[in-house]
């Protein structure tokens, strides 16, 4: 990841730096901290639907999981992108869940191939020509140690596309073919005998798009209309580009909103 100083100060050259092990290091340092601090986590627990509990039971929001499980609550955040927000809460208002609904996203389509032999060297190598099916070439043994990969060479393939582009339709091995053809064009020396794995990786809601009057017209709120029930998302970031640095910002920013509006609604066996 680029370090914050590169980006926001006077710096005139690029400074990179990683964390051995990537996001799994990150978070698993995460989930213990969490732990540590008497948080319960719970994995592979879909919700289905968030409702706002009768006053008459105490106030509060319901969680349903999809098996079924009921969860009553003082305060959910949904951390979601913004179209799973709508799917969930039925109860919003009709102009929040228009608001939300009218926000576009753009996705991308990654393969992570491993190979036997370094490409360019480059971390980052961007690509502008139509002619290619991925729009950069990451090569992140450039800056990670290949022993970390048993001396190999870890690349990623990403393309970054509309929710309508035909791509999303095709299999993962058109995909793994297309992307892999494209490499070879580019390094010609490269045989399919270098490529030891290869992985498709799909997201539909990676970047919400910054359209004409998008602060006015599409920027979730922090604060909805059911009590207890707040968002907090990338959507939130109108004035800058998706990356760590903007993501944590945004969640540190939220993060002291809420304790500083939120109000526990007292409630018998609720959590916040």
């Amino acid at each position: 990841a680029r370090m914050y100083a590169a980006r926001r100060s006077g710096l005139k050259r690029e400074m990179f730096g990683y964390v051995e092990g990537g996001y799994a290091t990150v978070l698993q340092r995460l989930r213990a901290r969490l732990e540590s601090a008497g948080v319960t986590i719970r994995c592979a627990a879909p919700v289905a639907r968030i409702l706002p509990t009768a006053r008459e039971s105490g106030g509060g929001v319901q969680l349903e999981l999809a098996n079924g499980d009921n969860h009553p609550l003082d305060q959910v955040v949904v951390t979601t992108s913004t179209s799973r927000v709508v799917a969930m809460c039925p109860t919003l208002s009709d102009d929040e869940r228009n608001r939300l609904a009218g926000i576009t996203y753009q996705g991308v389509i990654s393969l992570a191939v491993l190979l036997r032999r370094p490409l360019g060297g480059y971390y980052v190598t961007n690509i502008t020509d139509a002619g290619f099916p991925f729009t950069g070439v990451i090569e992140m043994t450039a800056l990670v140690d290949p022993s970390t990969f048993g001396g190999r060479t870890l690349v990623y393939l990403p393309r970054y596309l509309t929710q309508e582009d035909p791509l999303w339709r095709a299999t993962d091995g058109e995909i793994r073919d297309r992307f892999l053809a494209g490499l070879a064009r580019m390094y010609p020396e490269l045989t399919p005998g270098d490529v030891v794995a290869s992985e498709v990786s799909r997201v539909r809601d990676v970047l919400a798009v910054s359209t004409l009057d998008y602060s006015t017209r599409c920027l979730p709120p922090l604060r909805t209309s059911v009590p207890g029930l707040w968002i907090v998302n990338s959507a939130q970031i109108a004035n800058g580009t998706l990356n760590l640095n903007e993501t944590v910002s945004l969640a540190n920013l939220q993060a002291d909103r809420l304790l500083a509006a939120a109000t526990p609604v007292p409630g018998p066996g609720r959590n916040a």
